[in-house]
C-alpha cells in the first residue's frame, strides 16, 4: 500500500466526512478533470485511485476547438 493510500484511509484529516461523503478541501486537492487523455486510458486509474471521480474530457475539448 502506498503512502498516499495509507494517508487517505487512516489519517483523520484526509478521511471522508461520514455525513457528507467528501474530504476536507483545506487538505485535499484532487485531479477531477483530465483534459489530455482518452476515456479508455483514464478508466483504470479513476477506479483504482480516484474512486471513479476522474473524468476524461479530451474529446470534449477537441470538439470545442473544432467548432470555433
Amino acid at each position: 500500500m502506498s503512502l498516499m493510500e495509507r494517508l487517505m484511509k487512516e489519517s483523520k484529516i484526509y478521511k471522508k466526512d461520514q455525513k457528507t461523503g467528501s474530504r476536507n478541501p483545506a487538505f485535499i486537492t484532487r485531479l477531477v478533470y483530465n483534459f489530455r487523455s482518452r476515456r479508455e486510458l483514464i478508466q483504470t486509474p479513476s477506479m483504482m485511485f480516484y474512486e471513479n471521480e476522474l473524468e476524461a474530457l479530451a474529446a470534449e475539448v477537441r470538439r470545442a476547438y473544432n467548432n470555433v
